[in-house]
């Protein structure tokens, strides 16, 4: 999971035995799965270097609503079928954000393959690396 607010997260996942299959996802807060997605959408970045399979392994979800403010929540992405949680999560989301801004800049590229793919690569890097140290 690259980034995940009260609006939403964004990330990728890959099937190493087979890395051209889609993967099925399940989004679960506080021990509820709250969305269903795959894993099928374009990632440059992963096409970039290491050749991950079709570079199709993005994903993206919105909160139909956004989180409440005022408490965290428990958010996992796992296979779908309760299958094993992707590394990162779960994770603890502080909702006292009220800005989707930086959400829906990073979905932006997703779905459009602009300049905005550029800015989500970065700050996946940048996220990166400052995990790393």
């Amino acid at each position: 999971v690259d980034h995940a607010d009260r609006f939403g997260g964004i990330g990728w996942a890959i099937d190493t035995a087979a890395p051209d299959r889609v993967v099925p996802l399940e989004v679960v807060v506080d021990g509820t799965v709250v969305a269903q997605l795959l894993a099928d959408r374009p990632r440059p970045d992963l096409a970039q270097g290491a050749r991950i399979g079709s570079a199709r392994h993005g994903f993206a979800w919105r909160f139909a609503q956004p989180l409440p403010a005022g408490r965290t929540w428990l958010v996992a992405v796992r296979r779908a079928g309760g299958g094993a949680s992707l590394p990162g999560t779960p994770l603890l989301l502080d909702a006292a954000s009220t800005a989707p801004a930086r959400f829906d800049i990073a979905l932006a590229g997703l779905a459009e393959g602009s300049d905005a793919v550029r800015f989500l690569a970065q700050l996946i890097e940048k996220t990166a690396s400052a995990r790393r140290r």
